[in-house]
């Protein structure tokens, strides 16, 4: 069982007029994107095209959401949580009130009819009220199939999951990363090409409470990993600092059925705290490791040359 003391601990600042400046530009991004996905929808009518848009739909808003988020320099994961909560929904509405007025109007609106009639349809009653009677009769067929009432709930719900579910998940699970508040900017980050060998489930927990007493030494005892499993540490400094963090991840590659490399990436612990110390005389094992490996390398090479 880690020490959560021992790793960064965020201050969940934030400011204000930042926040309301982000809500401001996901809102807006999400009513475009919500008029978009329906109209892909519409002239690419294929239930797994629509899924895939989903999908995408979901990681357009996460992706919004982040970078305003980063920008405004947000340290605070309840605003987070609660912005991604507020734009997945807002998100998925927009899109069923484009869907509602295809259905009354029996074409797709224009995008300024879409804007002018929004909060209209956007009405509870107006809204689902039309929802049901489109429940009742179906709107779309697979396989000469129709899905109707709790078969089309089942669906939309789906959809909602995703659409919803994915920027919210997003800001759900993050891990703070480390953040000055002195010098306002977040730390720096350094990943290592030594390869050190991987961390076993099994042992996992008796690594962890050893790298918490002693880092370096820790790291030192660690072993090289193989080129398809293996770990790499993460250095976050920065400058100024009295407080440098570390990270560690396990890396495995495997083969898709195409032959091709996928990386797996799990993470070992993330941000332990270390001193300025410990952190240069780790920084200085690794670069004089990496150091060995490289002269090892084109010893090797030159080996390989003159036998030719």
């Amino acid at each position: 069982m880690k020490n959560n003391a021992l790793y960064f601990q965020s201050s969940n600042k934030f400011n204000w007029k930042k926040l309301a400046l982000v809500y401001v530009c996901a809102l807006l991004s999400a009513f475009v994107l919500g008029y978009l996905y329906i109209l892909l929808n519409t002239y690419l009518p294929y239930v797994i095209i629509s899924f895939f848009l989903a999908i995408g739909f979901g990681m357009g808003l996460t992706f919004i959401i982040t970078f305003g988020l980063e920008l405004s320099e947000n340290r605070n994961k309840q605003t987070k949580v609660v912005l991604a909560s507020v734009v997945g929904v807002f998100a998925w509405c927009s899109q069923w009130c484009a869907y509602i007025m295809m259905a009354q109007d029996g074409e797709f609106p224009s995008f300024s009819l879409y804007m002018y009639d929004f909060w209209a349809v956007m009405m509870p009653g107006e809204f689902f009220g039309t929802m049901y009677e489109i429940s009742e009769v179906g709107f779309w067929s697979i396989f000469d199939y129709t899905p109707t009432g709790i078969m089309l709930a089942l669906v939309w719900l789906l959809e909602f999951g995703i659409i919803a579910g994915i920027p919210f998940w997003t800001q759900y699970s993050a891990v703070e990363k480390p953040y000055s508040e002195t010098q306002n900017k977040p730390y720096n980050t350094k990943t290592f090409d030594l390869a050190f060998s991987s961390v076993s489930d099994t042992e996992k927990d008796k690594f962890i409470a050893k790298v918490e007493n002693n880092p370096l030494e820790t790291i030192k005892t660690m072993g090289y990993g193989f080129d398809f499993a293996f770990s790499l540490l993460s250095l976050h400094d920065l400058e100024g600092e009295t407080k440098q963090y570390l990270s560690l991840d396990n890396i495995v590659i495997k083969l898709d059925s195409e032959g091709k490399e996928e990386k797996e990436v799990n993470n070992v612990f993330q941000y332990l705290t270390i001193d300025n110390g410990t952190a240069a005389n780790l920084l200085a094992y690794i670069l004089q490791n990496q150091e060995n490996d490289e002269n090892i390398a084109e010893d090797e090479t030159t080996e390989d040359e003159n036998e030719v």
